[in-house]
């Protein structure tokens, strides 16, 4: 995987006493770690892939795939890849009604285990965020308190069925551009049948593993395909597909189109 740094920073001037002032997707190397830095807003860290070790107050912490990070209001940011590369998604609050809610979620410093990241919930902060109209900073509010709702409330871990699909959706995200990762490679992994597992699955999500995890990766492809900067080879391959005429099969057959029809073509919002 390449290292990246993608994040937006909103300008809006809040009326509500909060506001997310930034959100992103990074990939950072371990010897490259970031600036130590003071902030007076609330910022989160939600581990996708490898492992990241934050400094608070004296105390490190690690985090691991599906595993948050959070750091309140007036601390100082100090945090490293321990992994090469440490991907993680963020989001960062700002203002005076910040303290409020985090009491209310009940959402305390340092590390908590979350599941998979909610990818969709970003990615829709970092298309709208940027935008001068109301109604999209509300989108944009929306998106940011249902992240912190998946962390102070987790979803449930009782259920060994659920678990098991949990971590089915986990390993898809952090597997899917390898072009050999099927519902083969899952089911041995964790060391149950494939029927089975496929059977848990379903009954949970109400789709199968394979047309998820092929779903999961047309969704990456169709991201990368809207921004118009990079080769529809290196798309087709970096999203999972093992060649370039199956990857078009699988975008025609889901979009009616090309990829080239596709390519620099922003994606609707949702």
């Amino acid at each position: 995987m390449k290292y990246f740094k993608q994040y937006q920073r909103s300008y809006w001037e809040s009326p509500y006493g909060i506001k997310v002032r930034s959100s992103g997707h990074f990939a950072l190397p371990p010897e490259r770690p970031e600036p130590r830095r003071f902030a007076d807003f609330a910022e989160l860290f939600w581990c996708r892939s490898g492992c990241g070790e934050f400094l608070l107050n004296g105390i490190r912490h690690r985090i691991h795939p599906g595993e948050v990070f959070y750091y309140p209001p007036g601390s100082f940011h100090n945090y490293r890849a321990l992994s090469d590369p440490f991907e993680y998604y963020f989001l960062a609050v700002q203002g005076p009604a910040v303290p409020l809610l985090q009491t209310m979620l009940k959402i305390t410093p340092g590390v908590k285990a979350c599941g998979a990241v909610p990818t969709e919930l970003f990615e829709r902060i970092e298309r709208k965020l940027l935008s001068p109209l109301n109604r999209d900073q509300m989108d944009v509010l929306c998106s940011a308190f249902e992240i912190l709702s998946c962390v102070a409330v987790p979803r449930a871990k009782n259920s060994p069925e659920l678990s098991r699909a949990e971590q089915v959706k986990l390993m898809i995200e952090e597997e899917f551009t390898n072009e050999t990762f099927d519902v083969n490679a899952i089911a041995a992994r964790l060391q149950m049948h494939r029927v089975s597992l496929g059977r848990i699955f379903r009954n949970t999500y109400h789709i199968t593993i394979s047309d998820y995890l092929r779903n999961y990766r047309l969704n990456h492809a169709r991201s990368l395909l809207a921004r118009g900067n990079v080769p529809i080879h290196e798309i087709a391959h970096g999203s999972g597909f093992h060649s370039v005429s199956y990857f078009s099969r699988c975008i025609r057959k889901a979009t009616g189109r090309s990829p080239l029809q596709l390519y620099g073509e922003p994606l609707e919002e949702p």
